[in-house]
């Protein structure tokens, strides 16, 4: 039996909704990130309050496009999984 792999497809499902629950987190974060900088803006001016801005429309724009990374894969996960299923009920016959 060395030649067979056995799947626990809840268990990777569950695995799944648990990235899934990260990226929320990722979301949240993104926006007390954004109350951060938010804060800092009314204390700041001039060129430091440009220089702020600009540090924040680059941390959040990477953590946009790390989420939307992030959201993709587990999107491709969770159809790879179903794949899976899907073939592994297929050929061992509907068992």
């Amino acid at each position: 039996m060395a030649d067979t792999i056995f799947y626990n497809y809840a268990s990777n499902y569950d695995q799944l909704d648990g990235i899934k629950s990260a990226l929320n987190d990722a979301m949240a974060l993104r926006e007390d990130v954004a109350k951060v900088f938010n804060a800092l803006a009314g204390v700041y001016e001039g060129e430091a309050a440009t220089a702020l801005q600009t540090a924040h429309q680059q941390i959040s724009n990477q953590l946009d496009q790390l989420v939307m990374d992030m959201n993709a894969t587990q999107g491709q996960a969770v159809d790879r999984q179903g794949l899976t299923a899907s073939q592994d009920h297929q050929l061992a016959g509907g068992f």
